[in-house]
């Protein structure tokens, strides 16, 4: 047994290592999103704009 890595290691350091961008990326994806949400409602509200007052 040397220290050659097998085919379990290397699926396994792909895994880990195609889970980080996702781990990290998929957070801030969702909060880039999320506050892009939140300020055009604050605009709309603060103009009196309303999807409704057609």
């Amino acid at each position: 047994m040397g220290s050659d890595a097998t085919w379990q290691d290397a699926v396994l350091s792909a895994i880990l290592i195609g889970s980080v961008p996702i781990l990290v990326g998929g957070p801030v994806l969702l909060s880039v999103i999320g506050l892009t949400v939140w300020v055009s409602r604050r605009v709309r509200s603060r103009n009196g704009s309303r999807p409704t007052d057609h």
